[in-house]
């Protein structure tokens, strides 16, 4: 299994036939005062996977690292491709309630596939310049 590609955005689905569905990519986000909470995010992963990997449950995480590389979050979990999966594209869609942003600055979202994939998406947290 391989991440071909991973986005923050603010909202995915997928739907029939696996196509995905995704609105507001971003690379940035800003906020009035800190520490703050951005309502909504996804991380969205689209994997290229083998007949080998049919069958398999694998390990997944989620880690949003500050720029001195101190967590703001994690979030763990497994997903199982099933036997019969057709074709060789598995995507992820994790939604995100409520993501903690103690301070502005340079963030990255990396996701971690079993013990040996994963995937850095850098992201910018700015204060929002009130008049």
């Amino acid at each position: 299994m391989k991440i071909s590609f991973a986005v923050l955005a603010d909202y995915c689905n997928c739907a029939e036939g696996g196509k995905l569905n995704i609105m507001g990519i971003f690379h940035r986000i800003a906020a009035p005062d800190f520490p703050a909470t951005h309502a909504q995010a996804h991380v969205i992963s689209s994997c290229i996977i083998s007949e080998f990997d049919k069958g398999k449950t694998f390990d997944y995480r989620i880690e949003i690292v500050d720029a001195d590389g101190k967590s703001t979050l994690t979030i763990k979990d497994k997903f199982t491709i099933p036997a019969q999966f057709p074709g060789t594209r598995f995507n992820l869609n994790t939604g995100i309630k409520g993501l903690p942003i103690p301070k502005p600055g340079a963030y990255s979202c990396r996701v971690i596939i079993g013990e040996t994939d994963s995937y850095d998406i850098d992201f910018a947290v700015d204060r929002l310049k009130t008049k």
